[in-house]
């Protein structure tokens, strides 16, 4: 996503709902340089803005998703807002989410 799209949905009154699930990583790219060259990613590590922050200066509405018992409620909120809307998930909840596996789940379980 640019600034691009954002501009255009404001300026055309659309009622779109953006969700911006970030990684912060090519992560396709990581994953094969992993398994080439275990440990030795290179130019795969992205730095990104606060969509959410970004949101209002476009003239849209941001919301963030903290974490996954306030998500319901978050998504509500923003799927009932008039206008345009981006919504991104907590760097944290989305971390935790993305290195969620159901081996890692079975080995903290102890």
């Amino acid at each position: 996503m640019t600034g691009n799209e954002l501009a255009r949905t404001v300026a055309r009154g659309a009622n779109l709902k953006i969700v911006v699930s970030n990684n912060w990583s090519y992560g396709t790219n990581r994953s094969h340089q992993e398994r080439a060259f275990p440990d030795r990613p290179y130019g795969t590590d992205l730095s990104n803005p606060d969509f959410a922050a970004l949101a209002p200066a476009f003239g849209a509405t941001g919301f963030v998703i903290e974490d996954a018992e306030r998500a319901p409620s978050t998504v509500a909120e923003a799927m009932t807002t008039k206008g345009p809307v981006v919504s991104r998930y907590a760097r944290t909840c989305a971390r935790r989410s993305i290195n969620r596996s159901p081996l890692q789940d079975e080995a903290n379980s102890d």
